[in-house]
């Protein structure tokens, strides 16, 4: 695990934040990413990340620039992974 901080409030950042999700039954094994409306809403999983991360990582997520949400079906791994970067 890397070494965290703070984002001090006034800096800019990005996320990407990356949910490896399990496969339904009914989806065929080369479907790798979920496109259905019953899969989620890419705004959801955001909202839930950028909340919880709040006061962790960032003090404010106002200084959000930007994020990328990826969902990805996995057979093995389950959960998410979020890249922080601050912008210059």
């Amino acid at each position: 695990m890397q070494d965290h901080r703070m984002i001090p409030q006034s800096q800019p950042f990005f996320m990407s934040m990356d949910f490896f999700l399990p496969r339904p039954k009914n989806a065929p094994k080369d479907q790798k990413y979920p496109t259905s409306k019953r899969s989620g809403d890419d705004d959801n999983y955001a909202y839930l990340v950028t909340n919880a991360l709040k006061g962790v990582c960032y003090e404010d997520d106002s200084h959000r620039a930007g994020h990328s949400v990826m969902r990805i079906y996995s057979d093995n791994w389950f959960g998410v992974r979020v890249k922080i970067w601050e912008l210059k």
